[in-house]
C-alpha cells in the first residue's frame, strides 16, 4: 500500500477549539460500544502476509508506533490528521492503545514500506493502556470508531477496509472525535474550488456522476460537463473486473450519487484516483449527509 504520509499534508482546520481544550474532547467521543464493534469487525479482517508478535512501545504520531524490542510498526489502511488537536489526540490513543501491551502485527505481505516500518493490521491485549473486553482489541477499528482515524481503502485486505469503512460511516454519523470539527466532512463534487485548495490532502468526496468515458487505457467519471475543470474520478481498465467482482460496475455509474475517498490531485481539475472497490460508495446505499 502507497503511504503518502511523508510527502502529503493532510489538512486539519482547528476552528472551534484551541488545542488543549480540543483534545480532551475528541478522546471523549469514543463510544461505549466501541470496542464491541471493532472486535466484530475484525473477524473479516485477514491478512495476506505473516503474523509477528512484540511488546508496544511509545506512539510517534496517530498511525506509528515503536516496538519494545526495535523496530517502527505503521497501523495499516487508515490515515490520521497531520496536524492541530486530531493529530494530537489520535497520538495519544495510540499510545494508551499499544504502550506496554502484547501485540500480535498481521503484516502486509513484504515485511516493511519504503520507510523501513512494518505495515500491519494490529491487535493489542490488555495491557496497561489496554481495553477491558473479550478478546484484544483491533487498534484500527478502535480508533476509527472513535472518530480518531480516517479508513484509507487502499491496499491491504479487502475485509480490513470494508470493516474500516463501515466503522467511519458510525462514527462520522454520530459526530465523534475529528467529526465534530467543522474542517472535516464530506466534500463536494460541485465546490471545484474547495476541492483544488484541498489538492495533495486526503479527502472524501460525495456527488452524482455526469457522464463515464474511456480513453486510452484508463475510464473517467465525470462529476461535470467541463471534464477539464470539474471534479473527476480516473481508475485503469485493467481493473474494472476487480470492481465488477467487488459488485461495483464504474461503467454503469452515470446519474448515480458516489462517495469517493481518495488523494486529491490537480490535473485540470480535481481528481481521484481509485484502485480499489472500497474506495467508492453508493452514496445512496451508503445514506448521504446532507
Amino acid at each position: 500500500m502507497a503511504d503518502r504520509g511523508a510527502a502529503k499534508a493532510f489538512c486539519i482546520r482547528d476552528r472551534l477549539l484551541a488545542a488543549a481544550l480540543a483534545v480532551p474532547a475528541l478522546l471523549a467521543g469514543a463510544a461505549p460500544s466501541a470496542h464491541a464493534a471493532s472486535a466484530r469487525d475484525a473477524a473479516s479482517c485477514a491478512s495476506d502476509g505473516g503474523v509477528v508478535h512484540g511488546i508496544g512501545g511509545k506512539a510517534l504520531d496517530g498511525v506509528t508506533f515503536e516496538l519494545a524490542g526495535g523496530g517502527v510498526v505503521r497501523l495499516a489502511g487508515v490515515i490520521a490528521p497531520e496536524s492541530g488537536s486530531g493529530a494530537q489526540a489520535a497520538r495519544e490513543a495510540l499510545d494508551r492503545l499499544v504502550a506496554g501491551s502484547k501485540l500480535k502485527l498481521m503484516t502486509l505481505g513484504n515485511d516493511s514500506d519504503r520507510y523501513g516500518r512494518i505495515v500491519a493490521q494490529i491487535f493489542a491485549e490488555n495491557g496497561p493502556g489496554g481495553i477491558a473486553g473479550d478478546g484484544p482489541a483491533w487498534v484500527q477499528g478502535e480508533m476509527v470508531a472513535r472518530g480518531l482515524l480516517l479508513a484509507l481503502a487502499r491496499g491491504g485486505s479487502r475485509g480490513c477496509a470494508a470493516a474500516l469503512v463501515k466503522l467511519e460511516a458510525a462514527a462520522r454519523a454520530s459526530w465523534r472525535g475529528i467529526w465534530r470539527e467543522s474542517g472535516h466532512g464530506v466534500k463536494r463534487a460541485g465546490d471545484v474550488e474547495q476541492l483544488n485548495r484541498l489538492a495533495d490532502t486526503f479527502q472524501i468526496v460525495e456527488g452524482r456522476v455526469l457522464s463515464v468515458g474511456r480513453a486510452g487505457t484508463r475510464v473517467y467519471l465525470n462529476f461535470g460537463s467541463r471534464w477539464s475543470r470539474d471534479f473527476t474520478l480516473v481508475a485503469a481498465s485493467a481493473r474494472l473486473a476487480r470492481f465488477r467482482a467487488a459488485g461495483v460496475d464504474l461503467e454503469t455509474l452515470a446519474g448515480r450519487r458516489v462517495r469517493v475517498r481518495g488523494w486529491l490531485e490537480r490535473r485540470g481539475g480535481p481528481m481521484i484516483e481509485i484502485e480499489d472497490p472500497e474506495q467508492i460508495e453508493l452514496a445512496e446505499e451508503a445514506g448521504r449527509l446532507e
